[in-house]
């Protein structure tokens, strides 16, 4: 009788203290501030000058929109001129098993590559409503390694929660 009023005490008490204690995992929205906070913080400066910045829509977090600037190497009026860029990527067509932080020769990156390598990361001219190129990929530039793990972790959790599925081969 006694061992049984012990047990139904522990049970009681002890096993759901333990289950809150228990983690839950984050949810997409504190994957995505994560994400922005991070790279906000601990940015690379290319030498175009510009830190890439991260936004979404509150109506459509998995649509994910990075500004940037590049060295114009195309037909645009003055080549040689950074030019302002958005890039848009939709999570749930990323692969989540791509998603890896990496040393480069300038400091760290993220990279994330399109479910089977389509092209789904589109590249917008600043003002301008038709995009003027398509990628299988994106990388996400950082001055410090563990910072881009850390985001690598945060982006491979909001792409699953986005319903990114993994490439067939």
């Amino acid at each position: 009788m006694r061992q049984t009023f012990w047990l139904a005490r522990l049970i009681t008490f002890v096993f759901p203290l333990a289950l809150a204690q228990k983690a839950e995992a984050p949810s997409l929205e504190a994957s995505l501030w994560y994400m922005k906070n991070t790279l906000a913080a601990f940015p690379h400066v290319y030498e175009r000058g510009r830190e890439q910045s991260l936004s979404w829509e509150t109506n459509e977090p998995c649509r994910i929109s990075v500004e940037d600037s590049l060295i114009d190497s195309f037909n645009y009026p003055k080549p040689g001129k950074a030019v302002n860029v958005t890039y848009q990527i939709h999570l749930g067509n990323m692969d989540p098993a791509s998603v890896k932080a990496t040393v480069q020769q300038y400091g760290a990156e993220v990279r994330v590559e399109a479910t089977n390598n389509e092209k789904m990361v589109w590249m917008f001219k600043e003002d301008d409503k038709e995009h003027i190129f398509s990628f299988t990929d994106f990388q996400f530039g950082f001055n410090r390694l563990d910072k881009a793990k850390k985001f690598a972790d945060a982006l491979r959790r909001a792409v699953t929660l986005c319903g990114g599925k993994r490439s067939d081969f």
